[in-house]
């Protein structure tokens, strides 16, 4: 048997939404927030039985390269900017030098390609109105 060392470019990571409000906590909701980080794969049991609501956990595929942000700027249902943390339990290790850089200053981030934003870089999320 021989082992030989491979090059991941895509992994799944687990992230957490802590202190998300309880309305965010449908599957669609959190398939939304999770995509502006990568691909939604899965929410962990307690997450889709909704028995924990500090934080809410998903499973991700996203690329070692990608960036990760430390927030996710939303249009909430009242059509107010509104800022969701997002709280990763691992990183590539490549992609944690790039967290740290990102957490420095507090800039406006940049929308994901094919995602409907306003001026500022906000996303609607929830009900359409």
């Amino acid at each position: 048997m021989s082992i030989e060392k491979e090059d991941f470019t895509i992994v799944p990571i687990w992230i957490r939404f802590p202190k998300l409000k309880f309305h965010y906590y449908t599957g669609k909701s959190l398939s939304k927030l999770a995509s502006y980080v990568g691909k939604s794969l899965y929410v962990d049991k307690l997450t889709a039985s909704q028995s924990r609501l500090s934080f809410a956990r998903v499973c991700v595929e996203v690329a070692v390269t990608s960036k990760f942000p430390i927030e996710i700027p939303i249009i909430n249902e009242f059509h107010e900017k509104e800022m969701i943390p997002i709280k990763y339990e691992w990183t590539p290790p490549s992609a944690q030098i790039v967290m740290f850089l990102v957490m420095l200053p507090k800039t406006v981030l940049k929308t994901r390609r094919n995602r409907k934003a306003d001026s500022n870089g906000f996303q609607k999320i929830g009900k359409s109105g």
